[in-house]
Formats: C-alpha cells, structure tokens, sequence
C-alpha cells in the first residue's frame, strides 16, 4: 500500500521478514530516537545497538509475529508488531495482538501510524483474524 501525500511525502507499509543492513539499521535507529523521546515500547533507556540487533532479527524469525513497518520516501520510520497466538491455545486462534507500537519522532504526523494499524488489520483478516487487541502506552 503506497500513499502519496501532497508534501510530495510517500508513505508505504509492509510486513518485514529478512533484514536487510539498511532496514535493520533504520530501525535501531528509530528505535533509539523513539526511546530517547518517551515512546520506545517499554525501555526507558537506550540500550546497545547489539541488544537492538538482536531485538529485531529475533522478532524477523519468530513465525507468530509479523514485522510491519512503515516507510516515510523509502526510509523505516514506524513499526508494529501484529502477533498470533501459538496454534495449540485453540480459544485465541482467532485472536491477534498489536504490540510495540511507534513512530519515529520526526515522521509524526503524516498519517503513518494509522496507515499500519489498517494495514495490520487486513493483513489479520486475510489470515482469518477475527478481533484485534491494541495495547498502548499513554
């Protein structure tokens, strides 16, 4: 999904599955500002680019949840994480949670956020979701 904003600003969204060098260091990066600004999804200091490294390629493997990002021209600039339930709980099969939500400080505003909340949400209804929760930080 592309959009083009009347700031000649393109806004795309996908679900990330192999990190490339740029898209991995896009996201610490985001991450770290994120952090720095008060909204990194739970850490309150900026850890390692290492832990964040690590942080992101294990999210990349975990086959329960998907990496959505949202690109500001081309550049990582948002993130989601859109989990699944492990396919034994059978009374959440249905069910998907969407975590770790952020924009990166200087991409606020352009719609981003929104754009992969209704991404996610089709993305779940394509894979026969049938409620979504959306835990937030205030």
């Amino acid at each position: 999904m592309t959009t083009q904003l009347k700031e000649k600003i393109s806004i795309s969204v996908d679900v990330l599955t192999d990190l490339s060098e740029v898209d991995l260091a896009d996201l610490c990066n985001i991450t770290e500002q994120a952090i720095s600004a008060g909204g990194g999804f739970g850490w309150l200091r900026v850890p390692t680019r290492e832990i964040l490294n690590k942080y992101w390629e294990q999210i990349t493997k975990d086959n329960l949840s998907n990496l959505v990002v949202g690109r500001l021209n081309g550049v990582i600039a948002g993130t989601l994480q859109l989990s699944y339930e492990a396919p034994n709980v059978e009374s959440r099969k249905n069910i998907a949670q969407i975590k770790r939500h952020f924009v990166a400080p200087w991409a606020r505003g352009y719609g981003l956020a929104k754009s992969m909340i209704n991404f996610s949400e089709h993305k779940a209804k394509e894979d026969n979701i049938k409620s979504i929760q959306l835990s937030v930080r205030e």
